[in-house]
């Protein structure tokens, strides 16, 4: 169980499942706390307001975006980048700040201090005009990538043959005195073909456009700053593919994969997979097994194949496909296009003008804001509309709808369906089938018209309940229009009767036929049928 309490007083309480991405926004501060050995992934948007607190013993956390220091400190104790098992590296640390622990990071115009007890350090050296490594322990080795400016210094290169395929640009050329750790390989900054072993490999490919081939284990696979083809092979891995567009292929086993910057090409493959896009508009396709894909930042494409799949394309417009299985999907922002696909799914587009297909099964669609397209397919589906003026369609099969708030269009389509307007004017469409259909709740606003059409069908109107006459108390200023009401088909309309029910004319010029009227206000007009009529379908409760 993860609590995250915010600033302003508000407590969510969320239940950890494996594999489960959260997207949270704003300038609070959380706290989060888990059982020992629960692990948190924390992409850091905006790295200007976030801070993160309270690492239990036994637990890990993997941090995405930039980390600042303004007069703090960052302890960072037993943390091993390197070795066997071992995930990607933290990201870029800027500030002048003293770092105690073993840490994997890029210098950029900075120095840093890095004082821990025979260890091994990684350094990129992007700026390289500016980059500076001090304090170096006894049995310390350092491996540094890019060009080396040497300003009052010294470096003391004793080997040049415990790593092969490394390549440093001059000057000098330089290959760290000491040991990786077993199955570490590290490519150069040309392209290559870098290709693991059977057992736990950690590759680093550096510079170019590389090829990396992790085969068996359960290996960490680090791209390069180019555009990298990365291929996991079998085993539970974890990906990184650095900038560049990448193509980064899980095959089997339950990996992690991070696309990071630019447009990437991503494939989960067999296994219960955890997939980020990050930046850049990302292709990413689940495969096989319950997956958790998120696009983050770009216009993403994203397929969740076989499996009961988590996805969220969070910002910008995305595609978003379910595929076969129970699928939970969500658009967030951007004007999205969702397809739940086969299976029972759970759909939300969240923010903005999205469009939302159920198609096969017994699906949970939400429009949430915005002008939303909502179609639910086969089958029984549950659909609601909530902000913004929506269409809503149930498709075939048994339905209910809800339009929410604003000005809605609701279409049963097949089958025996139960439509509600809520707030606002709204346009319900029965379709084929027995319908109830109800324009307004309790609490209908004044100048709300609502307009029904049961179609094919012995369809039902609510206009109340054993509480109260909805549309009553403006007058003649909100009702419900019942365009085709047909007591020959077996349409019916239930009303509240306590008040008394009175039929006449219809004060309305432009809306001819027969007015309902409790207490003196007009509830309902039915179009183009008589005062009998009326009476003949009426039901009083």
């Amino acid at each position: 169980m993860t609590t995250i309490i915010t600033s302003s007083q508000l407590e969510l309480t969320l239940t950890e499942v494996a594999g489960t991405i959260f997207s949270i926004t704003g300038n609070d501060t959380f706290i989060l706390t888990a059982d020992n050995g629960q692990n948190f992934f924390v992409d850091l948007i905006d790295e200007l307001n976030t801070s993160i607190l309270g690492l239990q013993i036994g637990q890990s956390i993997t941090v995405t975006g930039f980390i600042n220091l303004e007069d703090n400190r960052l302890n960072l104790i037993n943390t091993i980048l390197i070795n066997d098992d071992s995930t990607r590296p933290p990201p870029p640390i800027f500030g002048q700040q003293t770092i105690f622990g073993t840490v994997g990071f890029v210098v950029d115009d900075r120095q840093f201090i890095l004082n821990s007890n025979g260890q091994i350090y990684f350094v990129n050296l992007l700026d390289e005009f500016n980059a500076i490594a001090l304090n170096l322990q006894q049995n310390q080795p350092i491996a540094i990538s890019g060009t080396v400016t040497l300003e009052n210094g010294r470096i003391d290169v004793n080997s040049t043959s415990i790593i092969d395929g490394v390549n440093i640009p001059t000057p000098p050329p330089f290959i760290p005195d000491g040991q990786f750790p077993p199955g570490s390989i590290i490519g150069n900054n040309t392209p290559q073909f870098i290709q693991g072993t059977p057992n736990n490999d950690t590759v680093f490919g550096l510079g170019g456009n590389d090829t990396i081939d992790g085969q068996a284990g359960d290996d960490s696979l680090f791209g390069s700053p180019g555009s990298d083809s990365i291929f996991a092979g079998i085993g539970n891995d974890t990906i990184f593919g650095n900038e560049g567009s990448d193509t980064i292929n899980g095959e089997i086993g339950d990996d992690s994969i991070l696309g990071n910057i630019d447009n990437d090409l991503l494939d989960g493959g067999e296994g219960n997979d955890t997939v980020l896009g990050n930046e850049g508009s990302d292709e990413i396709d689940g495969g096989g097994g319950d997956d958790s894909l998120v696009g983050n930042v770009g216009s993403d494409s994203i397929f969740g194949n076989v499996g009961n799949d988590s996805i969220g394309g969070n910002e910008d417009s995305d595609r978003l496909d379910g595929g076969i299985g129970n699928d939970s999907v969500a658009g967030n922002e951007g004007n999205d296009s969702i397809f739940g696909n086969d299976g029972n799914d759970s759909i939300f587009g969240n923010q903005d003008n999205d469009r939302l297909e159920g198609n096969s099964g017994n699906d949970t669609i939400r429009g949430g804001k915005g002008n939303d397209i909502v179609d639910g397919g086969f089958d029984s589906d549950f659909i609601l509309g909530e902000l913004g003026n929506d269409e809503l369609s149930g498709g075939e099969s048994e339905d209910l709808i809800f339009g929410g708030k604003d000005n809605d269009f609701l279409d049963g389509g097949g089958g025996n369906d139960t439509l509600s307007g809520d707030l606002s004017d709204d346009t319900i469409v029965g379709g084929i089938g027995d319908d109830l259909m109800i324009g307004a709740g309790r609490q209908s606003g004044e100048n709300e018209i609502d307009f029904l059409t049961g179609s094919a069908g012995a369809d039902t109107f609510v206009l109340g309940n054993s509480d109260v006459a909805f549309y009553s108390g403006a007058g003649s200023s909100d009702y419900g229009v019942i365009v085709d009401f047909n007591n020959l088909e077996g349409d019916v309309v239930i009303a509240f009767g306590a008040d008394g029910v009175v039929l006449g004319p219809s004060p309305i010029e432009t809306q001819g036929g027969t007015g309902v009227f409790v207490g003196g206000d007009l509830i309902a007009i039915f179009i183009g049928v008589t005062e009998l009529e009326v009476q003949s379908g009426l039901i009083l409760i």
